[in-house]
């Protein structure tokens, strides 16, 4: 399903939705449009201490900066309808009446993909859930 959801974006952007050139940037590409991956999945991986550190006192990790000096948004500030370039104030939608109806689209567009595209597989959806999902049934309504 993350495949699949970084396939989608790809589609509709024509641009690959996480290009890099090696791990770290990848990781922080993930933690741009994502957020901070869970603890308990940083806690379970054999790798995590390569990317992240845990804040002292804390339960919290935080990312090792970059040794290349790269920098990046900080966690989460990369929002999917920016990548996407869909304007949810809705000032691309003032054409006619059936404007509004575009505007849910992408809405549950953006939803499904940031659902396919969460870090715990258990969380992810599933291809059955991701077919029954609002933005495939939307025209029946």
């Amino acid at each position: 399903m993350w495949s699949l959801g970084c396939i989608l974006v790809e589609m509709f952007t024509a641009d690959t939705l996480f290009a890099v050139s090696d791990s770290t940037a990848q990781i922080n590409k993930f933690v741009e449009v994502l957020g901070m991956p869970p603890s308990s999945i940083l806690d379970s991986s054999t790798r995590s201490t390569k990317f992240f550190e845990k804040t002292p006192g804390s339960d919290r990790y935080v990312l090792k900066k970059p040794r290349n000096g790269e920098t990046y948004k900080a966690a989460g500030m990369r929002k999917m309808q920016d990548i996407l370039d869909i304007d949810l104030e809705g000032s691309m939608y003032e054409k006619g009446e059936d404007d509004d109806n575009f505007l849910y689209e992408y809405v549950d567009f953006i939803d499904l993909i940031l659902l396919m595209l969460k870090y715990d597989p258990s969380e992810r959806i599933t291809p059955c859930e991701a077919l029954n999902h609002k933005f495939f049934n939307s025209q029946e309504e």
